[in-house]
C-alpha cells in the first residue's frame, strides 16, 4: 500500500462513517466528499506535520486571466470537515459549523500557496490560491481525533472495509 493520498482518506473515511465516497460533481463543487448520513469534507495534508499548522483554502485564482472563486473550505456545504494527517497517523474531524466558528474568531493569516498550488494544479482552470494558515493546537482541542491504520492492519486492497478503524481516542 504506499503514502495514503487523497482518494484513500475519502475511502478510508467512508469506512469509518459507513458512508460512501461522491462520485456526483455537483456535490464534489460544494466540497462534499463523502455521504453517510451526514455529508463529510475529507482533506488529506501530510504537511500539517512538517509545518504544524492546518491550511484551509478560502480562495482560488486563474493565472492566465485573474479571474477569483473562493476556495474549497469557502464553498464547503458538507456538515462535517475532517483533515487526515499521514505522518502522524491520525484524523481530525469537526463540525463544519463548529470549525469554520474556531476560524472566524481569530484573525489567521493568509498565505499565498501559489507556488505549490501552480505545481500541483498544472493544467487546471484555478492554478493559484490563497489558505488561512491555522496552529494545530488551536484546532485540535475540539476535533474528535481518529487513528489511521498502519500497514499492518491492512492488505494491499483498497476497499472501505479495508480501511475501517472505528476508534476514536
Amino acid at each position: 500500500m504506499g503514502v495514503m493520498g487523497w482518494r484513500d482518506a475519502e475511502r478510508w473515511w467512508a469506512g469509518v462513517v459507513g458512508g460512501t465516497v461522491v462520485t456526483d460533481q455537483r456535490k464534489q463543487l460544494e466540497d462534499i466528499d463523502v455521504e453517510a448520513g451526514l455529508t463529510w469534507s475529507v482533506k488529506c495534508s501530510p504537511a500539517v506535520a512538517r509545518y504544524n499548522n492546518f491550511s484551509l483554502e478560502t480562495e482560488l485564482e486563474r493565472s492566465d486571466t485573474g479571474e477569483r472563486r473562493p476556495g474549497n473550505f469557502s464553498l464547503c456545504r458538507a456538515e462535517g470537515y475532517v483533515i487526515v494527517v499521514p505522518p502522524w497517523g491520525l484524523a481530525y474531524a469537526w463540525r463544519s459549523e463548529e470549525l469554520k466558528t474556531l476560524v472566524a474568531a481569530k484573525k489567521y493569516p493568509v498565505k499565498s500557496l501559489t507556488a505549490q498550488t501552480e505545481a500541483n494544479n498544472a493544467g487546471r482552470r484555478y492554478d493559484r490560491s490563497w489558505n488561512i494558515i491555522v496552529p494545530v493546537r488551536d484546532l485540535a482541542p475540539f476535533a474528535s481525533t481518529w487513528h489511521l491504520p498502519t500497514p499492518g492492519d491492512i492488505k494491499e486492497e483498497t476497499s472501505a472495509s479495508a480501511w475501517m478503524l472505528g476508534w476514536p481516542s
